[in-house]
């Protein structure tokens, strides 16, 4: 259902007062499956000011049949009911809403056993804490499999009580500093874009972690990647691990705080890292930043490995264009690199510069095991309005001579084949050791 009438007043617009009407009706009369999406019209800044209107819901009927809800009510504040109990729900979804003072506890109440007690799936989505002091969103259900938490501005602190909780995905909570989790069943963790300082509970079933972690900081201290580290080592028995790595390296922000940083990490089999720069940094320094992530044996069990350089400007592949610099020369001998254990390989959206074919040859120098690898190649095929057939064709040539350069030179015995590629226009090869 979706109300989009415009408001005529103030205090108790149309849109509000048609909203708490259809959501009541739907419960009263025992729907399994709702959906409500509001459209209310932006604020005038002149009225940031003004009383803002409330969906009032403290009224809300309790139901035994209502299985799956999904409300999004375009960020209007919002009254919950203190005693409604949906005994048959499943599934619930909030967007786009807020909730202050006595309704931060509703909130968490209406989210947990005591109103949802068969509750298996809970995502919330851009839904706003408000009110004086520390906002704390307290979750306590008994049967909950998944939670989806992203977005949730002036959520301070998120307190979990979940035995049989599985997937967990906490995402650019901005304002969360603390995490308390009781969670012992937990397999699948996600935890990036908030900036944790405390970490309260150990996760000894989770075996999927994905993390965000930064190469540099703006002094000595910097703490960005301390609830990060905190996390790795309260996940134990994790054995395939995720990063999202901003390898951004600027003035303000040149001091390395990922270099010995991370624990031993000999449970992680799989490492993917999808690993960002700054605008107009300079592959060499780039290329550093990531062998500052992999330095020393802290992954030196894995198997698989997958390097995805998500490179957001084009450098294109050709003589003029090309960043050469030393990679073995300036870093090799502060970056011990050592995967003895690996047998595949995968390295996604490869710009083909020196720097970083002698950064990936470094990488595969122990991996004596090696079994695949699969190089993509993302290149920049920029044409200008006015070149001809002949040029496009020679660039294209030039392009596939330096891409097939770069895989002989990294791995030189063995078979590469081409092999389809769909994703970010990229050439991709498949390499495997001779028989």
């Amino acid at each position: 259902m979706r109300n989009a009438a415009c408001r005529n007043e103030r205090l108790v617009p149309p849109s509000i007062g048609a909203a708490e009407r259809w959501i009541r009706y739907a419960v009263r009369h025992g729907v399994k499956s709702f959906q409500f999406e509001l459209d209310l019209p932006k604020e005038d800044d002149e009225d940031e000011d003004e009383e803002a209107p409330v969906m009032v819901l403290d009224e809300l009927p309790s139901s035994a049949k209502l299985e799956a809800m999904f409300l999004d009510l375009s960020y209007a504040w919002v009254s919950l009911p203190a005693t409604v109990v949906f005994a048959s729900l499943t599934d619930l979804k909030l967007e786009f809403m807020k909730v202050a003072g006595d309704n931060v506890l509703l909130l968490g109440r209406l989210v947990s056993s005591a109103c949802c007690p068969n509750l298996r799936k809970l995502h919330m989505f851009s839904v706003t804490l408000a009110g004086p002091g520390q906002q704390k969103l307290l979750v306590e259900a008994g049967v909950l499999k998944e939670l989806s938490l992203e977005e949730m501005d002036g959520m301070r602190s998120l307190e979990l009580r979940a035995p049989s909780l599985r997937v967990l995905r906490i995402e650019d909570c901005d304002d969360l500093e603390s995490l308390a989790a009781s969670a012992p069943r937990l397999e699948k963790l996600s935890c990036r874009g908030n900036p944790l300082l405390i970490i309260d509970g150990d996760f000894p079933s989770v075996s999927l972690l994905k993390l965000d972690l930064k190469s540099h900081g703006h002094a000595y201290g910097d703490d960005s990647n301390y609830g990060r580290i905190k996390l790795l080592q309260r996940c134990r028995s994790a054995s395939r691990l995720s990063i999202d790595f901003d390898a951004s390296m600027r003035e303000s922000h040149g001091i390395d705080i990922i270099k010995g940083k991370i624990p031993q990490l000999d449970h992680v089999r799989s490492l993917k890292a999808q690993i960002s720069p700054t605008v107009n940094q300079n592959m060499h320094s780039f290329v550093g930043c990531v062998a500052s992530l992999l330095t020393g044996t802290t992954f030196s069990n894995i198997r698989y490995l997958c390097l995805d350089f998500f490179i957001f400007y084009e450098i294109a592949l050709c003589p003029g264009a090309v960043r050469k610099s030393n990679f073995i020369c300036d870093h090799r001998k502060s970056h011990e690199i050592s995967f003895i254990h690996l047998k595949e390989a995968e390295f996604r959206r490869v710009r083909g510069t020196d720097c970083e074919l002698g950064f990936l040859q470094y990488v595969l120098s122990g991996a004596t095991q090696l079994q695949k690898v699969i190089l993509s190649f993302k290149h920049s095929l920029k044409r200008r309005w006015n070149d001809d057939f002949r040029t496009i064709q020679e660039h294209s040539s030039l392009i596939k001579n330096r891409c097939k350069d770069f895989r002989e030179n990294l791995l030189a015995s063995g078979t590469w084949t081409d092999c389809h590629d769909t994703t970010d226009k990229c050439h991709s090869y498949e390499w495997r050791p001779c028989q």
